[in-house]
């Protein structure tokens, strides 16, 4: 005769009944703490990220300046090279003012990009539904079939 496991063996006693609710209930405050930590933490990301950007703006505002100002050097350094004789021009001297006026026209001044964060992810944490929502025991109905 074959052996045929009685439905107790399917059935979650007192005990375990117990020890589920004990950690369906430690989930549950664990996951609400953990929410608002996350919570705490998108905050404090955001008002850093709105600081940081706040300052970089202001770079670029100075560094808009800074632009302006070697354009035009570049710019005087230019007018002055074309008043000059093309000899001159074509000279050791032409040619290392040219040299120094290119690299006022072609300096790297180029804005800094705001910064960006992505926000901690709420995270999904349903685990205490999933345990407390298993079944206790097998039903009537499936163990007579």
């Amino acid at each position: 005769m074959a052996f045929r496991p009685s439905t107790a063996a399917f059935r979650l006693t007192k005990a375990q009944i117990v020890e589920r609710s004990a950690i369906v209930s430690r989930l549950e405050e664990q996951a609400d703490r953990l929410s608002k930590v996350v919570a705490e933490a998108n905050e404090v990301i955001e008002k850093t990220i709105t600081a940081v950007n706040a300052e970089i703006e202001e770079y670029n505002t100075i560094l808009a300046d800074a632009r302006k100002f070697a354009s035009a050097v570049a710019q005087q350094a230019q007018d002055e090279i074309d008043k000059a004789s093309e000899r001159w021009q074509a000279s050791r001297r032409g040619e290392a003012a040219s040299a120094w006026a290119s690299e006022w026209e072609y300096a790297d001044l180029s804005e800094i990009d705001l910064a960006s964060v992505e926000p901690v992810e709420e995270l999904e944490v349903e685990h205490a539904v999933i345990l407390d929502e298993l079944p206790i025991a097998i039903g009537e109905d499936e163990w007579r079939h």
